[in-house]
């Protein structure tokens, strides 16, 4: 029997969720389904699913794998790299992924994926460089978190994917280039959050279109100059720690863009 009417659904251990199979799924029509339960024993009844689900998120043991072939209206993808690592290349209409304990030095492994506008990796990747990047071009979010072995950012500076609109990199201290970032015009937010040190904000006036910024955390810069924030015409959030040799203070550059009309 098909039991209609049921589209998504989440499974989440903090929830109470305590089943060890999922062979209760077979029969339903879902386009969603999100796992948080490190004790699910085998992915196999998932792939009753395949002629509806759009969007898989899971966070179970990451020796199961998921088999992306069987999978093929698959359009939002959430797991640890491993898991999907063996058959990424049969997904060429993903739209959105994201990946934990990303193995790879770059994003050559996922040039395939023309069609994605929404790539996150976390959990430590061991990415060193985002060489790839130019094989994304309706890539509208990069976010790459705690990559402490990326250092090479230089394909930004190519403008290599024109649609982007958000960049976040967090805990990712060797990273220290804002003059590549700079070079991606298109951008409306852009979060560095612990980042560590950065030479000068100058680079960033070249971000006409930046209408949020976000400096979270031990994100530094050492020259200590905030104004070129109040060239940025399209600001209007930035955050930023306080720090005495900034100068206008943090809180002045603040309240400056708070009150801007708009």
């Amino acid at each position: 029997m098909r039991k209609r009417g049921i589209t998504g659904l989440v499974l989440n251990y903090a929830h109470g969720y305590q089943e060890r199979n999922l062979d209760f799924i077979s029969g339903l029509e879902l386009e969603r389904l999100i796992i948080l339960s490190r004790t699910t024993s085998d992915h196999e009844p998932i792939y009753d699913l395949a002629d509806t689900l759009i969007e898989l998120n899971i966070t179970t043991d990451p020796r199961l794998e998921v088999d992306l072939t069987r999978l093929p209206r698959l359009r939002e993808l959430g797991a640890d790299w491993r898991q999907v690592r063996d058959t990424i290349g049969a997904a060429d209409d993903l739209d959105s992924v994201c990946f934990g304990l990303y193995t790879e030095a770059d994003l050559l492994p996922l040039a395939h994926l023309h069609s994605l506008s929404r790539l996150t990796l976390l959990d430590r990747p061991r990415i060193g460089t985002v060489t790839g990047l130019s094989a994304l071009p309706r890539l509208r979010f990069l976010e790459i978190a705690s990559a402490s072995h990326l250092r090479d950012i230089t394909e930004l500076e190519w403008n290599p994917t024109p649609l982007l609109e958000s960049l976040s990199f967090a805990y990712s201290a060797n990273v220290s280039d804002l003059e590549s970032i700079a070079h991606t015009t298109s951008l409306t937010q852009l979060t560095l959050s612990d980042m560590g040190t950065f030479v000068s904000l100058a680079p960033l006036v070249r971000l006409r279109r930046l209408e949020r910024l976000f400096l979270h955390g031990s994100t530094n810069v050492s020259d200590g100059d905030l104004t070129p924030l109040l060239a940025l015409p399209a600001l209007k959030l930035v955050s930023l720690a306080n720090r005495r040799h900034y100068s206008p203070p943090a809180s002045n550059i603040k309240s400056q863009i708070a009150s801007r009309p708009g």
